[in-house]
Formats: C-alpha cells, structure tokens, sequence
C-alpha cells in the first residue's frame, strides 16, 4: 500500500509546540499497575507528533513479570498456566497496521489485554535473499520461506541494548525509557498503526508479546523517520 497525503499523527496532536521533561512524563503514568505510554517525534527535527498516547501490558506481558519476579519454570498441568517460562527480556519491538478500522484510520482502537500478537504486522524487511551482517545488526526474528529461500525480519531491536533504570520517589515510580526509530525504508513505504514491545531470549529465538500501543495511522515515504519514546513503568 503506497503512501499519499493524509491526515498525520501531526494533525491528531492538534497542537504545535507541546513540549515536556522527562520527569512530567514519568509522573503522566500509573504507579498502581504496569503500563506506559509513548511520544512519537520526527527524528529530523525533533518536533512531537504525538503525547503521552498510553500502552497496555498484555496478560502475557503480565505472566511474564510474575514469572520473573517468582522464578517459575515448570507450572503444574492442573494450574491452567498455558506459558512455557524461559531465561527472557524484553529486547525487541514489532509495527503493524491493525491498530484502526480501514473506514476510519484516525481513530484507534481498544488493545485486547488476550492479545497474543500484533493485529496486522508489518515486516521490517521482507523478500531479503541474504541475512547480511547489517540486517541482523537492526532486524531479528528473521523467517526463510520454504518456497522462495527469501528471508522476513519481523523484529526491530532497540537503540539502547539496556536502558538505564529511572526513578521517582515522589510518585512512587520507576521505568525505563526505550527509544524506538522506524523509517521509511524499514517498512517499505508502509502506514504503521500498532507497536509491540517483545520479549525473546538474548539470541532473540522464543519471541512473545509483551504490550502493545494503537495510535492513529501514520503513513511513510522518502527519507521520513520516526522516534518513538517508549515509557514502560512499573
């Protein structure tokens, strides 16, 4: 699908100069529950495109801490658990475009908490006949169908392998701010509306969902870049 001139996360802002310190966006999400939010800026010129558009941590995302803080590994066949527990982070992230109904791409809707993948995922790279060291140094989960022998890279990995914890103590907060750039060349020219954060194994093999954002259709083209700053809070 080829991009033209539609309305932009710009547009759905509806404001020109919002601007904001790390710290008030911290102090915009809930200490009672894990979550986040994220703000989109053009990554040319650093202009904010989108505020404090919250995420949800999915019920597999919320497995997933439990199972990290308790250390389960081998649940019991009788406890309804349906997840394998492995040594895990999160490590990744995915795009979709099924973050809106196709008769009204400006208007989000609801992220399903039983969510197990993205509604409509976009590749990063797709019909690739080589997994060059460069594709790999900025793609994972990488697919080779058996028919054409070309390769998928469904994942994206983050620009900071491990961002640095933050903390405030006046609101009982702590997150990590993970910085997320997509561009046109990365999804072919493709509109995104969705994106997960992954957990997957440190060769980023056993990928599952963790949360998921919708937001308004973004579409891409050219030399566009995206930077997501994507809060996750606990």
């Amino acid at each position: 699908m080829k991009t033209q001139n539609i309305i932009t996360l710009e547009d759905y802002l509806k404001t020109s100069d919002h601007s904001q310190s790390d710290l008030e966006t911290i102090r915009q999400g809930s200490p009672e529950e894990l979550g986040g939010l994220i703000n989109v800026f053009d990554a040319t010129t650093g202009r904010q495109l989108l505020a404090n558009r919250r995420n949800k941590v999915l019920l597999r995302g919320r497995t997933f801490a439990l199972e990290n803080l308790f250390k389960d590994t081998v649940p019991t066949s009788t406890s309804g658990y349906p997840y394998t527990s492995l040594d895990r982070k999160i490590n990744s992230f995915r795009v979709g475009v099924g973050g809106t109904p196709t008769n009204d791409i400006m208007s989000p809707t609801n992220v399903v908490p039983t969510d197990e993948g993205l509604t409509a995922q976009v590749p990063f790279q797709e019909g690739v006949a080589s997994p060059t060291p460069e594709l790999l140094a900025l793609y994972c989960d990488v697919y080779q169908d058996p028919n054409t022998e070309l390769y998928t890279f469904n994942g994206k990995k983050f620009d900071e392998v491990d961002p640095p914890f933050i903390f405030d103590k006046s609101s009982n907060k702590v997150c990590k701010k993970l910085s997320l750039r997509i561009n046109a060349q990365d999804v072919r020219d493709q509109p995104i509306s969705e994106l997960a954060l992954y957990f997957s194994a440190d060769d980023y093999s056993q990928a599952e969902i963790y949360s998921k954002v919708h937001f308004p259709t973004e579409p891409f083209s050219g030399v566009k870049e995206l930077l997501f700053e994507y809060w996750t809070f606990a």
